[in-house]
């Protein structure tokens, strides 16, 4: 995969080794970052395939402008240095932070719209601010979740634990060992809530103000240009907005089929007690 990335980096070097913006052709080839294992949004099968329901939906809005998109995988941080630094021409952001003016990126609207929620046990009480702040709470590090519970609950008991694959938090969660985990609605019903273990938990809308929420909201689930991508981000936006603007990311559901996630607890080494 390496290999083939830097494969990539090279051809696009080739092409826009001045920072300059291509003009845009029919059938031209776009490479956008996506991030390793955010399923459902996106992932990569046994083939290096890129699928998700994000994967879906950017490849139809490609199809409706009449490019050919290919997708480079990595992490995020190393995707916003290459987006900044010409190496690629987009990059899709999941629940992430990014500030345009300070990254020189460009952001459409949302591919779908975010809704964060609280994932726990049936056994225990109703989510609220009082229940939460004697809580362990699980969260995707470096998400936009995360530095807002950083930010709203600084003064608090609350205890977050951060998680670089949050399918590691479902099983911590099943064991036990976090009380609540902050997540997607679309992140629930597919990894957890149709599988054998969804029967046991049950998701609370998070009480987020309304300003704060539509802050989420509008950084999450978009594509980051670079600054001198305007044609092609215009397009984007342009076609976003003419394609369900507003539908909520489980909407995509139906069009993507993810493996069980308790395959993989199942699997999973169990620690003593």
């Amino acid at each position: 995969m390496k290999s083939t990335a830097t494969f990539i980096f090279i051809m696009i070097f080739s092409l826009i080794g001045n920072g300059q913006a291509s003009p845009l052709e029919e059938n031209q080839v776009v490479y956008i970052g996506v991030e390793k294992s955010r399923a459902p949004y996106s992932s990569y099968d046994e083939k290096q395939q890129a699928h998700g329901i994000l994967i879906t939906r950017i490849n139809a809005l490609c199809k409706s402008i009449k490019i050919r998109c290919e997708f480079v995988e990595e992490n995020f941080d190393q995707l916003l240095y290459d987006v900044k630094n010409f190496r690629l021409r987009s990059i899709v952001t999941i629940d992430r932070l990014i500030l345009p003016e300070i990254d020189k990126v460009k952001l459409t609207p949302p591919l779908c719209q975010f809704r964060p929620i609280l994932i726990e046990s049936k056994n225990r009480t109703k989510t609220d601010k009082n229940n939460l702040k004697v809580s362990t709470v699980g969260v995707l590090k470096g998400s936009l979740l995360y530095y807002y519970f950083l930010d709203e609950y600084r003064e608090s008991g609350i205890e977050l634990r951060p998680y670089s694959l949050l399918e590691n938090a479902i099983f911590d969660l099943a064991n036990q060992r976090i009380d609540k985990l902050l997540a997607s609605q679309v992140f629930f019903i597919e990894r957890l809530k149709n599988t054998p273990l969804g029967k046991n938990y049950v998701a609370s809308s998070l009480d987020i103000p309304s300003t704060d929420a539509t802050e989420l909201t509008n950084a999450s689930m978009s594509l980051a240009f670079r600054e001198k991508d305007r044609e092609l981000q215009e397009l984007f936006t342009k076609h976003i907005r003419e394609n369900s603007p507003s539908s909520d990311c489980s909407s995509l559901l139906p069009h993507y089929t993810q493996p069980d996630v308790s395959a993989l607890l199942d699997n999973e080494p169990r620690q003593k007690d």
